[in-house]
């Protein structure tokens, strides 16, 4: 976990490391410097594992408007608040994955 945090710009203590070059030379069909949908759920979990959260514990503490359900806006603000260094399009991105029905949220 520490090293999915370290490569993702955050360090033990929560500040930004710096800034992170996600290229690798190729561009996989990918906006230059957007992360994979695998990269984004890893940075999440890092995140978690980081705070020593259960799934259930971390999905309430992304619950920003404490009202049952996780939305974007919801996932938004705790990636802003976590630092976790997604874009705007890799948080729709990974909160498209995580609603497949269009609900509107995340379920547990």
């Amino acid at each position: 976990a520490d090293a999915v945090l370290k490569s993702r710009g955050v360090v033990a203590g929560g500040e930004p490391s710096g800034a992170v070059d996600r290229s690798d030379g190729s561009s996989q069909g990918r906006a230059v410097g957007a992360l994979t949908l695998q990269e984004s759920i890893d940075t999440v979990a890092a995140a978690l594992a980081f705070n020593k959260l259960s799934l259930d514990k971390g999905y309430d503490a992304f619950d920003d408007d404490e009202d049952g359900v996780v939305s974007l806006g919801d996932l938004q603000a705790a990636v802003i608040a976590l630092q976790l260094n997604l874009s705007e399009g890799d948080t729709r991105a990974l909160f498209t994955h995580m609603d497949p029905g269009g609900a509107g949220h995340i379920t547990r």
